[in-house]
């Protein structure tokens, strides 16, 4: 039953449904081609026989044990890929026990998908371009449909504005082929655009907080598997949430089973994540947390389902990282740390906070693998940590993490856990390569 607007969330937000208008027009999307086909470029190699043994850190000794690199992944757990002018963004996806790498080049601006192995081998020479353009933001899902997967891509600066930007979903075929399904007109500055994005069996939700005037705006967009608008959703598959901030961001949203829908977000600057749950049709689900939605102190929430409930992590003033558990009907869960929050943190004696939690998984044995970055002005590092129900696993690595690599780490760093247990994790490094680490994890 569809619940009357903005009912139970206390003013925090209120739910405001709108017809969607899905936005039409031409855009470049490439076709299967090696990278060297590109104007202006030079093939790229994939450089990992290139790192000397002392550039490998922490494989200690006692190989196989959690937290230590898996030596038979590239050079000595390492994996690394030269590509001409790529930028700080860079994105996984397990295909099978294959890892899709995608990369973000720039002269021209581009978009290009990577097929490495098991092993770390990286196929460079058949790379896929999935966007002509500059892409600020891509989140790769794997198609539930095994049609290989799907690509939600968010184009800064696409029109005459620089306010006006461009969201497109895109399938990529298992055998390289592009094909584009829909695609969205956006509104807001560039430099506070945001999008996030999953994917079920019969349905794929975009959000964005796009807004054509000075409100703030939370939009949720339901697709059907061929791209049309799924009109069982909202109001001709849009939900649009009036915001208490003007720059609200969507952190991260998952699509259940049974088609509910939960989204976390949280303002740009501010430090109150904000999660709701929505039924099958876009209503707003008021038995969701203590009144209609819950309010957490973490500030750019990334989320994660974990057996029976939901992982929300993300950063506080310090910063730290923090990590709340909640219920599967959004309480926080008492049976989890304190209270069902966890902060942590991995410095080490190199006093640098971390800055960034950019990835979460919820492993099969309970414990959490989290990955990072930390960073001042001068120095940047990624690191690696795993908590159980009694905080950061001493039986991981260091104390409960691992420092992987000195790098940049400004953007999409990302981790996928493959069938295996081990932690595939990918960042741009600071010689501007695009590096492949894999971790036991469990």
């Amino acid at each position: 039953m569809r619940k009357n607007e903005g009912d139970g969330v206390r003013g925090r937000i209120r739910v405001a449904l709108a017809a969607v208008a899905l936005s039409t027009g031409a855009f470049a999307c490439g076709a299967l081609i090696g990278f060297e086909d590109l104007p202006g470029k030079t093939s790229p190699r994939d450089a990992s026989a290139d790192i000397a043994p002392d550039d490998v850190r922490e494989a200690s000794d006692t190989r196989g044990e959690p937290g230590t690199l898996d030596p038979s992944f590239g050079k000595g757990g390492i994996s690394v890929l030269e590509w001409p002018n790529i930028n700080s963004e860079t994105s996984l996806m397990l295909d099978g026990e294959d890892i899709l790498l995608f990369l973000m080049g720039n002269e021209p601006a581009h978009l290009a998908a990577v097929r490495c192995s098991k092993s770390g081998a990286c196929d460079t020479a058949h790379a896929v371009t999935v966007f002509n353009g500059y892409i600020s933001r891509v989140i790769p899902v794997r198609d539930p449909r095994g049609e290989g997967a799907l690509i939600y891509g968010l184009e800064n600066g696409s029109g005459d504005s620089p306010y006006q930007s461009t969201v497109h979903l895109v399938r990529l075929g298992r055998d390289g082929r592009v094909e584009e399904l829909a695609k969205e007109t956006l509104y807001a500055p560039t430099t506070q655009l945001e999008v996030a994005f999953a994917a079920g069996m019969h349905r794929s939700i975009g959000v964005d907080n796009s807004r054509p005037n000075d409100a703030g705006r939370m939009n949720l967009r339901a697709y059907l598997p061929d791209g049309g608008p799924d009109m069982q959703f909202g109001h001709g598959g849009r939900v649009s949430l009036a915001t208490p901030a003007v720059y609200f961001q969507p952190g991260g949203v998952l699509l259940q089973s049974d088609g509910r829908v939960v989204l976390a977000g949280a303002p740009y600057v501010d430090e109150l994540t904000t999660c709701l749950r929505f039924e099958s049709d876009g209503g707003l689900e008021t038995s969701f947390g203590p009144d209609g939605g819950v309010t957490l102190a973490v500030a750019s929430p990334t989320i994660v389902p974990d057996g029976d409930g939901y992982l929300i992590g993300g950063m506080e003033v310090g910063p730290r990282a923090v990590l709340f558990r909640l219920t599967r009907d959004g309480r926080r869960d008492p049976s989890h740390w304190n209270d069902g929050m966890y902060r942590f943190d991995v410095s080490d004696d190199t006093n640098l906070p971390m800055t960034h939690l950019r990835s979460l998984a919820a492993m099969p044995g309970g414990t959490i693998l989290a990955f990072g970055s930390m960073a001042t002005e001068t120095s940047n590092v990624v690191a690696l940590a795993r908590v159980s129900r009694g905080g950061l696993d001493p039986t991981f690595g260091k104390r409960g993490y691992v420092h992987i690599d000195e790098g940049e780490v400004t953007g999409q760093a990302s981790m996928v856990v493959d069938a295996d247990g081990y932690a595939v994790v990918a960042w741009r490094g600071a010689d501007g390569s695009a590096k492949l680490a894999r971790y036991r994890g469990e």
